[in-house]
């Protein structure tokens, strides 16, 4: 489950960067209020326990009950629709960079010219065809499209396929663990984690041994193989959204190249 979980100013300004550059169908996440709890406060979960970030108490959750779980497979938005440029891209993947400079990123986010292509790359979770980087509607969370990538490359984009049971798996783990554990705090996004590792091997191993076709599809010469290219999270986000919005060839640099560039930015 390739997920990042977005700090308290990340998360605003990526819900503010939806709410100002997205005009689609969707509803912005999170009507522009990234809904958080401040991190310095405990956190309440579903079973009652609670856990706090400031070092007093690590953050522990368990996975929910997903006896009736049942996945809805969303058919991915499609490879290289055109809708950014490299150095787009590179601009707009600020909201996941951690040594991004925020005043830049506010101008890149609010230029006009880059409007499409930050619908095209940050899709609601809710999205009825998930582009590559997909935002829990809290906005806490940011997910990589690996089983629609997978779908894609495949060529094969039904419920019955291999992206789809990847997809069921992450949904599984999603449903068991989202309202049992904060992710708006570093260690509740531990907890998270820890819970959708403990719901794959636990509620939701079927769905998880379904997915495991993926492993012959995304290894070296597989058909998904460069689902995977990247090392890390920007690279891998920067790789997925060249492949969905820029041309549909996939790129390890990781944006590594835009301090030497100029990205588009507004004013």
């Amino acid at each position: 489950m390739l997920k990042m979980s977005l700090g308290l100013a990340s998360s605003a300004a990526l819900l503010m960067m939806l709410a100002n550059g997205c005009s689609s169908s969707e509803t912005p996440v999170g009507g522009g209020d990234s809904g958080t709890t401040p991190a310095s406060d405990a956190s309440t979960k579903k079973d009652g326990t609670t856990g706090t970030s400031d070092g007093g108490t690590t953050e522990t959750c368990s996975p929910g009950d997903v006896a009736s779980f049942k996945p809805t497979w969303k058919v991915p938005a499609a490879f290289g629709t055109k809708k950014c440029t490299d150095l787009q891209i590179e601009a707009l993947m600020c909201a996941i960079d951690d040594n991004a400079d925020q005043a830049t990123c506010d101008k890149a986010s609010k230029d006009a010219a880059n409007k499409d292509c930050l619908a095209c790359i940050y899709t609601p979770s809710s999205a009825k065809n998930p582009g590559p980087l997909m935002v829990s509607t809290s906005g806490g969370v940011i997910s990589l499209n690996i089983a629609g990538c997978i779908a894609n490359s495949e060529g094969k984009t039904t419920a019955a396929d291999c992206g789809a049971k990847v997809q069921a798996a992450d949904q599984c783990a999603d449903e068991a663990c989202e309202a049992n554990c904060p992710t708006d705090t570093t260690e509740g996004f531990k907890a998270f984690q820890a819970c959708t590792e403990a719901a794959l091997s636990g509620g939701c191993e079927s769905f998880s041994t379904d997915a495991a076709c993926a492993e012959d599809l995304t290894k070296a010469g597989g058909a998904a193989e460069k689902c995977l290219e990247g090392t890390g999270f920007l690279e891998r986000a920067t790789n997925l959204a060249t492949l969905f919005c820029g041309g549909g060839t996939a790129t390890t640099d990781g944006g590594t190249d835009a301090a030497k560039d100029s990205p588009t930015e507004g004013g």
